[in-house]
């Protein structure tokens, strides 16, 4: 992570890698934008600005990218105050906070209950054998697939792509996959 600054704003190089889905994915990849990262100066909490994203080295607006992708690039901010802490905030309650005197140092970390808890129960749930798709879609309510596996339609209608990725509870409920497509009671 760097800090830059000019007359009229201060910018952040910041790098975000995809270790792991969250709770409940819509298939096989999450977002990833400007909306968790905030600057503090002084009293006041700063957002990124849209309008000072220019030129190559931009980090993505917002994108969506698979587990071991990465995504950096400058995140620009409307201040050329100092900052006193820089803070990253994702949509299931993780933070990450980095002290900027210390950029080298490990940020302040803390895990939500929901993604601890979430994380052990889809470890738990991964090998079971479901007695059908109703089933199946109480805990998974768009389907399950194996990796790389893509929706076969019909009458030009969309393809799922929302279903939950992993081969081994794929494995274990194959004989739901009626179209033979690599996806299991797959639905919108």
């Amino acid at each position: 992570m760097r800090i830059s600054r000019d007359a009229s704003r201060v910018r952040l190089l910041a790098k975000v890698c995809v270790n792991s889905l969250p709770p409940d994915p819509q298939g096989n990849r999450t977002r990833i934008s400007w909306d968790p990262w905030s600057i503090q100066v002084g009293s006041r909490a700063v957002r990124p600005n849209a309008a000072g994203a220019t030129g190559t080295g931009s980090f993505p607006a917002d994108a969506t990218y698979k587990v071991g992708q990465c995504a950096s690039g400058w995140i620009p901010f409307a201040t050329n105050a100092k900052i006193t802490r820089i803070s990253y905030h994702n949509g299931v309650g993780d933070t990450a906070v980095w002290n900027p005197t210390n950029l080298a140092a490990k940020p302040t970390t803390q895990t939500s209950q929901q993604s601890r808890t979430r994380a052990k129960t889809k470890i738990t749930d991964q090998v079971k054998d479901y007695d059908n798709c109703t089933a199946l879609h109480a805990d998974y309510p768009h389907g399950v697939g194996r990796p790389g596996a893509h929706d076969k339609t019909q009458n030009g209608s969309p393809p799922v792509t929302t279903f939950t990725v992993s081969k081994a509870l794929y494995d274990a409920n194959s004989e739901s996959d009626r179209d033979r497509d690599g996806i299991a009671c797959e639905r919108l």
